[in-house]
Protein backbone atom coordinates (compact mmCIF):
# COMPACT_ATOMS: atom_id res chain seq x y z
CA UNK A 1 0.00 0.00 0.00
CA UNK A 2 1.82 2.96 -1.12
CA UNK A 3 -0.20 5.77 1.10
CA UNK A 4 1.73 3.31 4.10
CA UNK A 5 5.34 3.90 2.84
CA UNK A 6 5.77 7.09 4.58
CA UNK A 7 5.84 5.53 7.70
CA UNK A 8 9.05 3.19 7.09
CA UNK A 9 11.26 7.19 6.56
CA UNK A 10 9.65 8.18 9.88
CA UNK A 11 12.93 9.15 12.44
CA UNK A 12 13.63 6.08 14.48
CA UNK A 13 13.20 8.48 17.76
CA UNK A 14 9.47 8.31 17.24
CA UNK A 15 9.14 5.35 14.72
CA UNK A 16 8.43 2.96 17.90
CA UNK A 17 5.93 5.72 19.59
CA UNK A 18 4.22 6.13 16.31
CA UNK A 19 3.87 2.62 15.86
CA UNK A 20 2.30 2.22 19.40
CA UNK A 21 0.15 4.87 18.70
CA UNK A 22 -1.09 3.46 15.30
CA UNK A 23 -1.55 -0.03 17.45
CA UNK A 24 -3.38 1.64 20.13
CA UNK A 25 -5.85 3.64 17.88
CA UNK A 26 -6.40 0.17 15.63
CA UNK A 27 -8.48 -1.52 18.75
CA UNK A 28 -10.79 1.17 17.93
CA UNK A 29 -10.99 0.15 14.25
CA UNK A 30 -14.30 -0.68 14.28
CA UNK A 31 -15.25 2.74 15.78
CA UNK A 32 -13.67 5.11 13.77
CA UNK A 33 -14.83 3.25 10.35
CA UNK A 34 -18.33 4.03 10.42
CA UNK A 35 -17.44 7.42 10.62
CA UNK A 36 -17.46 9.71 7.02
CA UNK A 37 -14.28 10.48 7.04
CA UNK A 38 -12.58 7.44 9.05
CA UNK A 39 -8.70 9.02 8.64
CA UNK A 40 -9.63 11.53 10.87
CA UNK A 41 -11.72 9.34 13.62
CA UNK A 42 -8.74 7.24 13.73
CA UNK A 43 -6.82 10.39 14.63
CA UNK A 44 -8.73 11.53 17.19
CA UNK A 45 -8.98 8.01 18.72
CA UNK A 46 -5.30 8.17 19.25
CA UNK A 47 -5.58 11.43 20.35
CA UNK A 48 -7.99 10.47 23.15
CA UNK A 49 -5.37 7.93 23.81
CA UNK A 50 -2.83 10.06 24.55
CA UNK A 51 -5.08 12.64 26.69
CA UNK A 52 -5.81 9.52 28.88
CA UNK A 53 -2.33 8.60 29.04
CA UNK A 54 -1.44 11.93 29.89
CA UNK A 55 -4.25 12.43 32.37
CA UNK A 56 -3.24 8.80 34.04
CA UNK A 57 0.20 10.12 34.29
CA UNK A 58 -1.02 13.65 35.38
CA UNK A 59 -2.87 11.56 38.38
CA UNK A 60 0.53 9.52 39.22
CA UNK A 61 2.41 12.74 40.04
CA UNK A 62 -0.18 14.45 41.88
CA UNK A 63 0.10 10.95 44.25
CA UNK A 64 3.64 11.59 44.40
CA UNK A 65 3.75 14.69 45.01
CA UNK A 66 1.27 14.55 47.89
CA UNK A 67 3.41 11.61 48.82
CA UNK A 68 6.46 13.74 49.21
CA UNK A 69 5.51 16.73 50.33
CA UNK A 70 3.46 14.89 53.07
CA UNK A 71 7.01 12.83 53.86
CA UNK A 72 9.12 16.23 53.73
CA UNK A 73 6.59 18.03 56.67
CA UNK A 74 7.75 15.87 58.79
CA UNK A 75 11.05 17.19 60.38
CA UNK A 76 12.54 13.71 61.23
CA UNK A 77 12.81 12.80 57.86
CA UNK A 78 14.66 16.78 57.08
CA UNK A 79 16.54 16.36 59.53
CA UNK A 80 18.20 13.39 58.59
CA UNK A 81 19.46 15.07 55.12
CA UNK A 82 22.80 15.23 56.25
CA UNK A 83 24.13 18.22 53.30
CA UNK A 84 22.77 21.62 54.20
CA UNK A 85 22.09 22.69 50.57
CA UNK A 86 19.82 19.29 49.98
CA UNK A 87 18.32 20.13 53.08
CA UNK A 88 17.13 23.81 52.58
CA UNK A 89 16.08 22.65 49.08
CA UNK A 90 14.27 19.50 50.88
CA UNK A 91 12.29 22.70 52.89
CA UNK A 92 11.86 24.77 50.15
CA UNK A 93 10.11 21.83 47.24
CA UNK A 94 7.92 21.28 50.65
CA UNK A 95 7.05 24.54 51.26
CA UNK A 96 5.88 25.11 47.10
CA UNK A 97 5.35 22.23 45.77
CA UNK A 98 3.48 23.91 42.76
CA UNK A 99 6.46 26.30 41.98
CA UNK A 100 9.17 24.85 39.05
CA UNK A 101 12.06 24.39 41.81
CA UNK A 102 14.29 22.86 39.43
Amino acid sequence: MAEDNWRKDISPEIKAFLEALVEDAHKHKDVYMKSKNPSAAQIWCALAALSKQLFDLNLKLKLLEKVLKDNLEKPSHIKDVPDKKERDDLIRIAANPKKKNL
